[in-house]
């Protein structure tokens, strides 16, 4: 089927509509093609294999790769479906061709095959602003990681979380966690890392880069990699009974590394513990997975927290002996008991994440590393529709490269069984049972016409957001919006486009 335009005109999409009888869709190919006519040959621009019929009497709005000056377009079908009298034909009811500039912001890639899904790439966050933090998209391969297996043992035990993202520089990040990691016996957390090289794509496996040592367990990292010198870790420490602080008093230790990988000490050992002075009750104090080091300017930082409520900051000129400076938080936000998880500087602001044992994560905000605006809620694992074990979170670790705030990781695990609630509301939760998750800052993606609206997300890493699609629907015909990472400031409308399950496009501003 050709159209022949009147002149050579500048052309980058065409429109099919189908044919109908009796308000049903008839004789729409499965597969074709469309081409462009430039001058001398057909040039193939478009090709569809197992397009879905359409559901409804629309155009279906198929953009080119590119804008072409022709005055020719052919549409040729390689298999049909049948009319309304069982026989297999090519029909439509109209073919028509045209230009819009706004085709350009947006790029067909392909089609995975995935059900009731559009991917839509390049979704990430830009620079950093405190003003749009609210659109949080669920990883759709959650959880992230997953205690490996041990081949030696059935079933292993699995239960991993405290995640703490370092940068690397281009797309790579090394992420380091704590727990038990595939042994046969859960008895000893031990300190693994993995290595993404594709910002989250795929990760190496993992690799046990500090065991318990002296202690019973060494969990709860936080990594910083100061602007010369080696790369620091902080992980608390744990002896089961009694050691020079007390019984049962968890402690900060340090190890470090050159690049990332190789550790010193690669074991828990009594002599790296962190030292704290100006703190009286340091002794006795139980700094239990609120262990936050940062570094800037020659001056370290350490956040943490005790048995009490308080949010505490102390700083250091070597990365290993402290001294006591005070509370970060303002006084009225530390009677909440949110536990401070992790700081990065982004884009010349300090973001602070913490979470409390239960379905909220929380974030505060400052212009200097020694003073924090109150805590806010992030985001809560209860509101999407349930989507995996990730109700009770255990820990929150950001993610990003300095200039943009790309997401956050958390260890959480399930509810107990028949429970309603987490530990940090008065029930315990089942501590075996944690893994990483996932959830990036992206903009926001709204697919709408006259009958449908697709608005809710997954994402699939840190820039491609997942619009999930009404279950049957396979093909809509519709626009797209798309909003900045505050899911209210409108970047982007699309003219009409056809987007079937699927389908792989990509946002190009």
């Amino acid at each position: 089927m050709t159209v022949t335009l009147d002149t050579t005109r500048l052309v980058n999409y065409v429109k099919l509509y189908p044919r109908t009888y009796n308000g049903q869709i008839y004789a729409f190919p499965s597969s074709f093609s469309v081409s462009w006519y430039n001058g001398s040959q057909w040039v193939t621009a478009v090709t569809q294999t197992n397009f879905p019929s359409p559901q409804r009497a629309d155009y279906v709005v198929l953009p080119l790769p590119a804008a072409v000056n022709t005055y020719s377009i052919l549409v040729s079908a390689s298999a049909l479906r049948p009319d309304n009298a069982g026989n297999y034909y090519f029909q439509l009811g109209e073919v028509a061709v045209g230009y819009d500039a706004a085709y350009s912001k947006l790029a067909y890639i392909g089609n995975n095959g995935s059900a009731s899904e559009i991917e839509i790439r390049n979704m990430g966050s830009g620079a950093f602003d405190s003003n749009k933090m609210a659109v949080w998209n669920y990883d759709k391969r959650n959880p992230l990681l997953v205690g490996k297996d041990n081949p030696s043992c059935s079933p292993s035990v699995k239960n991993i979380y405290g995640a703490s993202a370092l940068y690397m520089g281009g797309n790579t990040w090394n992420v380091y966690f704590g727990g038990w990691d595939g042994p046969c016996v859960g008895v000893n957390d031990e300190i693994s890392m993995v290595s993404t090289t594709d910002k989250f794509t795929t990760a190496s496996a993992h690799q046990l880069i500090i065991s318990h040592g002296a202690f019973t367990h060494v969990n709860n990292t936080s990594v910083v990699k100061p602007a010369s010198g080696s790369i620091e870790l902080i992980y608390t420490t744990w002896i089961n009974g009694s050691d020079s602080y007390g019984v049962n008093r968890n402690k900060p230790a340090y190890s470090l590394s050159g690049d990332g990988s190789s550790w010193t000490p690669s074991a828990g050992t009594l002599t790296t513990r962190l030292t704290m002075a100006n703190y009286p009750a340091w002794e006795t104090a139980d700094v239990n997975g609120t262990n936050v080091i940062h570094t800037e300017s020659g001056l370290w930082y350490l956040y943490w927290k005790a048995q009490d409520s308080v949010v505490r900051y102390s700083t250091s000129t070597d990365g290993k002996n402290f001294t006591y400076q005070g509370a970060l938080l303002p006084v009225a936000d530390q009677s909440n008991q949110r536990g401070v998880n992790d700081l990065k500087k982004i884009n010349g602001k300090y973001v602070w994440a913490y979470h409390y044992n239960n379905e909220n994560v929380w974030y505060s905000i400052g212009t200097s590393p020694t003073a924090s605006a109150a805590t806010q809620l992030l985001f809560a694992s209860t509101t999407q529709p349930v989507l995996g074990n990730d109700r009770c979170i255990v820990s929150a670790g950001l993610v990003t490269d300095g200039t943009r705030l790309h997401g956050l990781l958390y260890g959480a695990g399930p509810l107990p069984d028949g429970g309603t609630q987490c530990s940090g509301q008065g029930l315990p939760y089942e501590l075996s049972r944690n893994s990483i998750y996932a959830r990036w800052l992206q903009k926001k993606a709204v697919f709408q016409n006259t009958s449908t609206t697709l608005a809710w997300m997954k994402s699939n890493g840190p820039d491609n957001a997942i619009v999930m699609m009404v279950p049957g629907n396979n093909i809509e015909t519709g626009v797209l919006k798309v909003y900045d990472t505050d899911g209210t400031t409108l970047l982007y409308t699309s003219p009409s486009i056809t987007m079937k399950q699927g389908d792989i496009w990509e946002y190009r501003p």
